[in-house]
């Protein structure tokens, strides 16, 4: 049997090059990459125009390797002759659009001061493709993580121009290299068919970038923090000169390149390696070190590391708020007392808490939190800005500090979002300004989700807009989340979204820790500015107003007027977001209002097509033959299954029926003992298809009354036992106990009646950090980890409706049996008299 080896296509060196690095900005991240790699501290890139004047004469070799439209643009100013393209006469106007079109032909430099390449390192590395060397060697000799490991960087060359020349200067000698990237076109050729020029030179670098002419362009210090400079060692390095450019290279690309840069590496890190961007054709003050810093101070900060035990140990910084402007009644607020938010933490700006994977994702499953660990440690370091200053009102209820909006809008339009880095290297295309990845952790979603005031905790979100910040992974802790062969992205895409996941719900950490504060400054506010007594008196003074067409009305008058009319503004903003919410409720409830009479129609036929069936089949159907069939196919079996889940059905639509009822919506005096009797036959039938039992234990001679709309007492009611009938029949987490549901009445309180609801299931999830955290908008453990809802609600409204209820009503809601199996809490709600 013969055997032949395969032979790969020249053109293999365009598909992993030209064609396979998306952009320039990619294919420079790649080169730069590369110069970190070699232990560089300096990479230096300058863009060169080749002619200093107008040339007589320019070889055709040379010409038909320009960029296409500079090609065509120079054809209106120079003839072919021979091998030659020689300038024809020109006026003065020509000579200027001339010398405007040659400005574009440029070449561009990529020097660093690493430790150079030798001869046998491009013989063996270099020039091999695809080489493992930097997966077998994951650390250079500097003992940086290096950032290459596809072995095809050096390709990145082709895409952004036709030549490379390469001079690098190691301990083992000065060497040259050359490709032609032309050289691998052509019918029929293959690899192997295709070679690249390598010498060895003498000299120095200096001297080379003298022959060359950059020598003056090149900077002679590194930037420092401190006033002492350091001098940029060139004993060793190398220097890529890419020639025959394939884009064209103007101010704007050269600022995209500029904005690119700059988030390369992470703000304020990576102090050992500084990028230098030089376009030797404009005067600006921009051709300098690229800066990487963020605004001295942003509003609100969370810097989180998660470890491989998954533990995540959080930060979370306070800027925002003046604290000589905070009024001593916020500090008397009970979870204001609690660690964290006391008056020397919040003096202090800062605060520091662990929390583990299950707490921070509301899970309980070992398996799940274990896919989420298996991501591996990372930080993240998260700013959120303000971009507009708060008006007159905000001022005096929030203690805000001065900040410049102008700073901080200008900064983020180049340096917004949250980038990824790996390595200290930025993972491409994330948070990328102006691109479909920008908002990659999908923040404008949340935020249209849940557009609730900063006031709303748990129910407000950031904007991506607002917010700055890196997170940083690396190749030796997160395998899981390697790159793209065209260095384009994540490749696993299962272990991407659950990286997403994870970094938003620690995101989330700093929404509601803002969202308190500003909840507790709020009510700290109208404490200390009676609402109610200010309105009454707006309230007189304008109906005074009105009775006597203005006339008589005091200064003082007119200033209670105008506060009352703000304080209806405030009130009427949290009413607005609290009606979004309903009106999405409402919507449901009147859909299946709408289909009432549809839906018994349905249930009607339910009943009888069973019946109906068999009669037709004892028909049609030889016994004898059913024998013959498996009890799958036997249709009197199918009969069974069908009257089974018809039956259900049944069940379902009664109950959905029934609570759309008119006087469920009206305010009345409810007889406690009725509404329970109700409410356990309202739910028998369909938890005994549940398999699940309802006791409500009721004394008889209850004869209390509360004052109430009997679809509260619903939403209360029903959300218990809804969440408790999802823990108790979860077919992803099986509950092998009883399934029990009772519900204890007590009315020997003569002004309260006291509720006591517990279920037999498994108790109150340990990701609860505080019990009274399930309270919270938006608190939910019903999302499994591929961000799909199990049976029912999963946005974790149901317990924060419950809490509103009962807090509108002056109730009082407790969670019991914390820690412990079985779910368990009381309710007290006030009782009227006849």
């Amino acid at each position: 049997m013969a055997k032949i080896p395969f032979e790969v296509s020249a053109r293999a060196a365009r598909l992993i090059g030209r064609e396979n690095v998306a952009s320039v900005e990619g294919a420079i991240t790649e080169l730069v990459k590369n110069t970190y790699d070699a232990d560089a501290t300096s990479c230096i890139l300058l863009i060169v125009p080749i002619f200093r004047d107008i040339p007589i004469e320019i070889a055709s070799k040379d010409f038909w390797q320009f960029n296409e439209d500079i090609q065509k643009s120079l054809l209106d100013y120079y003839q072919e002759k021979e091998s030659l393209y020689t300038l024809i006469d020109l006026d003065e106007k020509q000579e200027s659009k001339l010398r405007t079109i040659l400005n574009n032909i440029v070449d561009m430099w990529i020097i660093d001061n690493g430790h150079g390449m030798s001869s046998q390192t491009i013989k063996q590395n270099w020039m091999v493709i695809g080489t493992d060397n930097k997966e077998s060697k994951s650390k250079s000799p500097g003992n940086r993580i290096v950032n290459g490991a596809k072995g095809i960087g050096r390709f990145a060359l082709d895409r952004l121009g036709n030549q490379c020349d390469l001079f690098s200067l190691s301990g083992d000698g000065f060497i040259h290299w050359r490709a032609n990237w032309s050289d691998f076109e052509g019918k029929g050729k293959v690899l192997g068919d295709v070679t690249a020029e390598l010498n060895d030179i003498s000299g120095t670098l200096s001297g080379l970038f003298n022959k060359f002419g950059i020598k003056n362009l090149i900077p002679t210090y590194e930037p420092s923090d401190t006033k002492e400079q350091s001098n940029i060692d060139f004993s060793k390095g190398t220097g890529i000169k890419i020639s025959f450019m394939r884009d064209l290279w103007t101010d704007k690309d050269v600022k995209n390149l500029q904005r690119s840069l700059s988030s390369l590496i992470p703000p304020k890190e990576q102090k050992d390696f500084n990028i230098y961007l030089c376009d030797v054709r404009t005067d600006s003050n921009d051709k300098n070190w690229i800066a990487r810093t963020i605004p001295d101070e942003s509003d609100y900060s969370i810097e989180a590391l998660v470890n491989e035990n998954g533990e995540v140990s959080i930060t979370i910084g306070r800027q925002e708020f003046d604290c000589s402007q905070i009024s001593p009644t916020f500090y008397t607020f009970d979870q204001v007392k609690e660690e964290g938010y006391t008056k020397s933490d919040i003096e202090e700006g800062y605060y520091t808490y662990t929390k583990s994977i299950g707490e921070l994702l509301k899970l309980d499953d070992q398996q799940e939190i274990d896919d989420y660990s298996a991501l591996g440690s990372f930080s993240l370091n998260l700013f959120y800005f303000k971009l507009s200053l708060p008006n007159k009102d905000n001022l005096k209820r929030f203690p805000y500090k001065n900040y410049d909006v102008k700073t901080r809008k200008s900064w983020l339009s180049n340096s917004g979002g949250v980038r990824l880095y790996r390595d200290n290297f930025r993972v491409r295309p994330y948070g990328e300004p102006e691109s479909h990845s920008f908002d990659w952790l999908l923040l404008g979603q949340r935020v249209a989700k849940s557009p609730a005031a900063v006031t709303r905790i748990g129910g407000w979100r950031v904007s991506p807009q607002n917010v700055a910040g890196t997170i940083s992974i690396s190749k030796e802790t997160n395998p899981l989340l390697a790159d793209q062969s065209n260095r384009e992205g994540i490749a696993n895409s299962r272990a991407f979204k659950l990286f997403k996941e994870l970094v938003t719900a620690i995101i989330a950490e700093l929404e509601r820790d803002r969202s308190i504060l500003f909840n507790h400054f709020e009510k700290a506010y109208k404490i200390d500015n009676p609402d109610e007594e200010k309105k009454q008196k707006g309230e007189k003074a304008a109906s005074k107003a009105k009775s006597t067409k203005g006339e008589g009305i005091s200064p003082e008058q007119a200033l209670d007027m105008a506060q009352t009319i703000e304080i209806n503004k405030e009130e009427k903003k949290e009413l607005k977001d609290e009606n979004q919410l309903l009106r999405g409720l409402a919507t449901l409830g009147t859909v299946l209002v709408s289909f009432t009479h549809e839906l018994k129609q349905i249930q009607a036929g339910m009943k009888n097509r069973s019946r109906r069936m068999e009669g037709a089949l004892n028909k049609v159907v030889d016994e004898s033959k059913l024998t013959e069939i498996s009890d799958g196919l036997n249709p009197y079996n199918m009969l069974e299954r069908w009257k089974r889940e018809d039956k259900k059905v049944s069940y379902w639509v009664d109950f959905a029926l029934t609570s759309v009822k008119s006087k469920k919506r009206r305010r009345r005096r409810i007889q406690v003992k009725e509404y329970f009797d109700e409410l356990h036959a309202h739910w028998e039938n369909y938890l005994d298809a549940k398999k699940t039992k309802l006791k409500v234990n009721c004394p008889d001679d209850l004869d209390i009354k509360i004052l109430a709309h009997e679809i509260d007492l619903d939403s209360v009611f029903f959300n218990l036992i809804i969440n408790s009938v999802e823990v108790l029949t979860n077919p992803k987490k099986p509950w092998v106990g009883e399934r029990n549901i009772n519900i204890e009445i007590d009315g020997s309180m003569r002004e309260y009646l006291t509720i006591e609801y517990a279920d037999s299931g498994p108790g109150l999830s340990q990701s609860f950090k505080k019990p009274e955290d399930i309270f919270i908008y938006g608190e939910s453990t019903k999302s499994n980890s591929s961000g799909d809802s199990d049976e029912g609600d999963s946005t974790g409204i149901g317990m924060w409706i419950l809490k509103t209820i009962i807090d509108e009503y002056k109730g009082k809601v407790v969670i019991k049996n914390v820690g412990q199996p079985g779910f368990q809490l009381r309710i007290d709600l006030p009782v009227v008299e006849d």
